[in-house]
Parts: C-alpha cells; sequence; structure tokens
C-alpha cells in the first residue's frame, strides 16, 4: 500500500510540476514576443478595458499620416508654383536664367519700350526681334504653363489631370491683324482675352477655348478658373493653385500676341499709328500682368508657409498620440528582460526538482 500511496504522490508532484513549467514556459513565450515586438500583447483584443483608447489612439495617428501625406503632394506642388513664377535670376558667369513667368515677360517689356523709342529704327528692331526668336518666347511660355508635377498639370484649374491647358501660342487666329480692325473688334478681342464680363469663360490661349461657344458656361469651363482646397483634420481648408485663365497670365500672352502683330506690321510710315497703339497696350498689360504675377508668388510663398506649419502640425499629432499609445500598449524593455532572466530561472529550478524527486523517489528505486 505504501508503494501504491508513493507512487500515487509521486505522479501527482510531477503532475503539479509539469503543469508549473507548461505556465512558465507560457509566460516565457509571452515576455520573449513582448521583449522581440515592444508590446504587451500581439493582439488589441487582449487590452480589453483600455481597447476603445488604444483604438481611439491609433485612428488619429492613421489620421496624422494621412494628412501629412497629402500635405506633402500640395507642397511639391506649390513649391513649384513659386519657381513658375519667378524674376529672371543671375545665372553663371553673369548670365541671366530664366525661370519663371515673371523672367519671360521682362525681355518683352524691352522688346516693347526699345520699339516705342522716338526715332527707333524699326526694320533693325524687327530683325533683332525676329519672327522665329519671338515664336521661340511664345513656345517658352506655353511650356511652362504646361508644367506637370506628378499627374497634375498645375496651370489646369480643377482639368489637372485632363491633359495641358495651354494650346499652341503660335498658332493662335488673332483678330489683330495689321492695319488694326474697327475699335469695336479691337475691344472685343481685348475683352474676350481679359475675360471681361464673362469670367466664366476661357480666353484662346486655353485648350477648351474652341471645344465650347465663346460665352458658353459649363462644367468645363467653370473648373478651368477654380483653385483646388486641401481639407486637414476636417478643420482647416487651404486653398492653392494657379490657373492659366488667371489675369496676370491672360495679360501677358495678350501683350505678347499684341508685340507679334506689331512686329508683323511693314516697317513704313502708314504703320507708325497701328504700332504704336500695339505696343502702347502691350506695355500695360505687362505692366498689370509684371504686378499680379508678384502677387501670385506672394501669395504661393504663404500656402507654403501654411502647408508647412500644418506639416509641423500633424507630425506632433502624431508623435504626442503615439507617445500615449505606447503608455498603454508599450513595455519596458529593461523590466521585460529582468522578468524573462528570473523566468528562466524558475524554469531551470523546476526542471531540477523534477530531476531531484525522480532520483530519491521509491518507484526509481525499486
Amino acid at each position: 500500500m505504501a508503494y501504491i500511496s508513493n507512487r500515487i504522490s509521486h505522479y501527482a508532484s510531477n503532475f503539479e510540476s509539469l503543469r508549473n513549467l507548461s505556465e512558465k514556459s507560457a509566460q516565457y513565450r509571452l515576455t520573449s514576443d513582448r521583449l522581440i515586438n515592444g508590446r504587451r500583447f500581439p493582439e488589441l483584443s487582449a487590452y480589453r478595458t483600455q481597447l476603445s483608447e488604444v483604438l481611439t489612439y491609433q485612428r488619429t495617428v492613421d489620421r496624422a499620416k494621412k494628412d501629412a501625406t497629402r500635405i506633402n503632394k500640395v507642397l511639391a506642388i506649390t513649391n513649384a508654383y513659386e519657381i513658375a513664377l519667378r524674376p529672371a535670376e543671375a545665372g553663371s558667369l553673369g548670365a541671366s536664367r530664366v525661370e519663371g513667368l515673371q523672367g519671360y515677360l521682362e525681355p518683352l517689356l524691352q522688346i516693347v519700350r526699345e520699339g516705342l523709342q522716338p526715332g527707333v529704327d524699326v526694320e533693325k528692331w524687327q530683325n533683332d526681334n525676329g519672327q522665329g526668336d519671338f515664336d521661340n518666347r511664345l513656345r517658352a511660355i506655353q511650356t511652362l504653363l504646361n508644367t506637370k508635377v506628378g499627374e497634375r498639370y498645375i496651370f489646369a484649374g480643377r482639368r489637372y489631370n485632363e491633359g495641358p491647358p495651354v494650346r499652341d501660342l503660335t498658332g493662335l487666329t488673332d483678330n489683330v491683324k495689321p492695319p488694326l480692325p474697327s475699335a469695336a473688334t479691337y475691344q472685343d478681342f481685348i475683352n474676350r482675352n481679359l475675360l471681361v464680363n464673362n469670367s466664366n469663360s476661357v480666353a484662346d490661349h486655353d485648350r477648351d477655348a474652341l471645344a465650347v461657344p465663346t460665352g458658353a458656361t459649363g462644367a468645363v469651363i467653370y473648373t478651368a478658373h477654380l483653385t483646388s482646397v486641401l481639407q486637414v483634420e476636417d478643420t482647416q481648408s487651404i486653398e492653392y493653385g494657379v490657373s492659366s485663365n488667371t489675369e496676370p497670365v491672360n495679360q501677358l500672352i495678350l501683350a505678347a500676341r499684341l508685340i507679334k502683330r506689331a512686329l508683323e506690321l511693314a516697317p513704313v510710315p502708314a504703320s507708325v499709328a497701328d504700332r504704336q497703339a500695339l505696343l502702347n497696350d502691350a506695355e500695360g498689360y505687362l505692366d498689370s500682368s509684371l504686378n499680379g504675377l508678384r502677387q501670385l508668388r506672394q501669395r504661393s510663398a504663404r500656402v507654403v508657409a501654411t502647408l508647412q506649419v500644418a506639416q509641423a502640425r500633424q507630425l506632433e499629432v502624431e508623435i504626442t498620440t503615439q507617445t500615449l499609445a505606447d503608455r498603454i500598449t508599450s513595455i519596458d524593455a529593461t523590466q521585460a528582460g529582468v522578468e524573462l532572466s528570473a523566468l528562466a530561472q524558475q524554469f531551470s529550478a523546476t526542471l531540477q526538482t523534477i530531476e531531484t524527486r525522480n532520483s530519491l523517489s521509491l518507484a526509481n528505486i525499486l
């Protein structure tokens, strides 16, 4: 009977030790996983009473990351406007480097003022600014206005994914043919291209000018003027964008077309009045355009500053909220390491106990 009793006691003790080993092993695996992943539990459901708080923090962090990504994309576009609106800047060896619309406008203004000089040699003035050279200036302006950042044509208004906004500036059909048409026809040409009394239309240089009748209203025309809006945190709206139909751009292109016509007039006394009329108007539009382009560039700089502040705020929200979430979900690596070491020692001690018990048990002796 004593033998049976000893065997039962032996098995019961070993069973308890094995159960203890199993528990320690599970704790060891959990603590080891915590140490590797830095989290108290691998699954959110394990946080129980704190689950709602953890999920709220996670949603806030995810939203901040998404807003930051969208802000970065808009920053790239807005920085592109800043470059596209620049004046000419000094390049290497003192040469002038043209980078933006102001840089293309300033030489046009110089051409006009030379053409308006008393006693100007008209033939030389025309040869110095020949048709081929002037068309290259128009193509440069056209290329700049058709700038693409990523998949977006940045001067196309809200049609930014539909194609380049500006058509061939060298091939526009003009109503300003020498000699000048009637005053009414000329004024209609000016009004149409400056969108006077018709801000929902587009100028001749716009790619939709031929697709939609002059003066018509509709989604195609309307979206040509609209700037874009970035919504941040559902509380802040940041407007950005410059359309190729904005007034300073229209004035620049209109002035260039007037200069082109002035260059085409025959260098004879009969053309003097027409040439001066064209160049005087062109000078006025270029002056207005220059002021307008400067204002657009300043506005773009302000938008960049606003976006940078919003970007910094999203980063702060992400870091602060993640810190709050980590206080719930994260572990102290040093503490986890100590717990892991203690569990290993307990595990070893339990194995030693089983080994000692087995070596001393009556069942083993018998």
